[in-house]
């Protein structure tokens, strides 16, 4: 049986141990390196000798995610599992778009993670289920090239759609008129334009608005 060898980057001890242990008891994996700071775990990847690498990325020296894209500019082919605590969807797209192998809560089970290890060496990518939705959700918001309004900005937006004025849009939702410039004056900057026509148009374009 081929042995693959991984490369745990984890600032909790305990944590890297249970990873250890977790890849013997499988028998498929060994972990080659086991460090506690991201200049080590960039270090150890840079080697070329892993096969795979697990990263947590709240690190105390280095972001997980300064990592992720340094060694993608490399060109480092080291798969890379993600098994952290950041479950934001932001920072879930980023550590994706970087490279990411795999995005893993630190709530998975150890043969999951040991799993996800043999899939990203695979070449697969492997996704905590949980997570599924915030991935989606943050895929559509840069589909519509990152813009996200607020409720209240798409809900006065789709007022000015309708043809309403400020005042007309105050009156309806109990805000003050400039509250309602305000909240106008904000949507326009996301969206780059300077006027009611153009927002409308940029947010139907892009989806933020249906039709009508």
């Amino acid at each position: 049986m081929v042995t693959s060898r991984i490369v745990v980057v984890d600032p909790h001890p305990l944590y890297r141990i249970g990873l250890e242990q977790a890849c013997l008891a499988c028998r498929k994996l060994r972990v080659m390196r086991s460090v506690g700071t991201g200049e080590a775990g960039l270090e150890a990847i840079r080697g070329g000798s892993a096969d795979a690498a697990v990263l947590e990325l709240a690190l105390p020296d280095i972001r997980g995610l300064t990592m992720l894209k340094s060694l993608a500019a490399e060109g480092c082919s080291t798969p890379i599992v993600v098994l952290t605590h950041e479950l934001d969807a932001a920072t879930i797209y980023a550590a994706l778009a970087a490279g990411a192998a795999g995005y893993l809560t630190k709530e998975a089970e150890p043969a999951t993670v040991v799993d996800a290890l043999c899939a990203a060496i695979d070449g697969d990518c492997v996704i905590s289920p949980r997570l599924h939705r915030l991935v989606a959700s943050e895929i559509r918001l840069h589909a519509n090239g990152g813009v996200k309004l607020t409720p209240r900005e798409a809900e006065i937006l789709t007022l000015v759609a309708e043809g309403h004025t400020s005042l007309e849009i105050g009156r309806r939702l109990y805000l003050s008129h400039t509250t309602v410039k305000t909240h106008l004056a904000h949507t326009y900057e996301k969206l780059g334009v300077s006027d009611r026509a153009a927002a409308v148009a940029t947010a139907l374009k892009s989806g933020l608005l249906r039709s009508t």
